[in-house]
């Protein structure tokens, strides 16, 4: 075990290895000391060790190859726990990142942040207790001008904050491209001040697969914002939403695709999906059953498919909010229609049924 009161390790050869061989060390609580410091390298292993009570746990900059496995990184006192800057073909894997703490006024407390590079992979760790008491973010995950990154099998829970004017986000997703999140748990995503929690939040970015992640007691499971655009979100549970589950927060997000999400037990007062301000580009529904909803008055451009039975694709924008979505646009064997006193989705359409020639009928009509 070693104790410090400044950088503890600097490492700035390539093919350099670090292993802890379980033992830990641990710094004063200086906000500019970091545990690991691995400097403009190529091909760094970091593995089996504890590192706690450092400014920063972990810190690559400019590097290729950098790799984090088997570590335990907890109680450091500057913002971040892991910091991947400008760094490409990284792994995080197989560590728990506990306590990520950011109290001395205005400021973030991000586990993992990775800023610039490519090609990072972030898989099978355990993130818990994230904390920020002033302004800023709290987040599990926060990737900003980065892309192709993977960000899989990760449990991130208990993400807080202290304050009226900071957001608690599990995986923050920011002007980026092209990344997989996929197969990560999120428990108990929340703040007490004015601005929500998220479970995923994407803001301007593109290409973004996130398939069959798992949502309890998040106050907005998956939020999209600002320029966010070509993204599916496919499969998994939302459960438990304590705000609403899906929240579409911009006019300009276009080509979003939600598929086959599981949403149950959301907070009455709020709803499965919610249309903030309305879109002016095409959302894209699929085999999803949605209960209380939210088009906005502004209007929304949808449309819901059943990859079964048929597609309506909307033409102009519906507006409105409802109790049960899914009883009021339904889609089924060789039909489709309205139900619901709902006028903001009487509106035109193109009705798409499925399979049609195959079902016996030689002159369908529109009833």
């Amino acid at each position: 075990n070693i104790s410090s009161s400044e950088t503890c390790f600097h490492i700035t050869a390539n093919n350099v290895t670090l292993n802890g061989n379980g033992y830990t060390i641990e710094g004063d609580k200086g906000i500019n000391d970091i545990g690991v410091l691995v400097n403009s390298t190529a091909n760094t292993t970091i593995k089996n060790i504890t590192i706690t009570k450092f400014g920063t746990g972990i810190k690559a900059l400019g590097s290729n190859s950098t790799s984090v496995s088997d570590a335990t990184i907890q109680e450091n006192a500057w913002h971040y726990s892991i910091v991947l800057d400008a760094t490409y073909n990284s792994i995080i894997k197989d560590s728990v990142i506990f306590n990520t703490t950011w109290t001395s006024g205005s400021g973030s407390a991000y586990a993992i942040y990775i800023s610039g590079g490519s090609y990072n992979y972030i898989q099978d760790n355990i993130i818990e207790r994230v904390y920020a008491g002033g302004y800023g973010y709290s987040s599990g995950i926060y990737i900003e001008n980065s892309e192709e990154n993977e960000i899989m099998s990760n449990s991130i829970s208990n993400v807080s904050c202290g304050a009226n004017s900071c957001s608690a986000i599990g995986i923050n997703v920011a002007s980026s491209e092209n990344s997989l999140i996929s197969d990560n748990s999120f428990d108990y995503i929340t703040v007490t001040g004015i601005y929500p929690g998220h479970g995923i939040y994407v803001s301007s970015s593109a290409g973004i697969i996130a398939s069959n992640n798992t949502f309890n007691l998040v106050e907005h499971s998956i939020t999209l914002s600002g320029l966010s655009r070509n993204s599916l979100f496919s499969g998994g549970l939302i459960n438990n939403s304590i705000v609403d589950a899906l929240l579409i927060d911009s006019t300009n997000i276009s080509n979003i695709t939600f598929s086959g999400i599981v949403i149950s037990n959301t907070n009455s007062s709020y709803n499965d999906i919610y249309f903030k301000t309305g879109t002016n580009n095409l959302t894209k529904i699929k085999d999803m059953s949605i209960g209380k909803y939210n088009m906005s008055n502004f209007g929304s451009k949808v449309s819901i498919e059943d990859t079964q039975y048929g597609e309506i694709l909307f033409l102009e924008k519906v507006s409105g909010a409802g109790n049960d979505f899914s009883s009021e646009i339904i889609i089924v064997n060789n039909s489709a229609y309205l139900g619901g006193s709902n006028p903001g989705l009487n509106k035109t359409a193109n009705i798409s049924l499925y399979g049609i020639g195959n079902r016996g009928f030689t002159n369908p009509v529109i009833l």
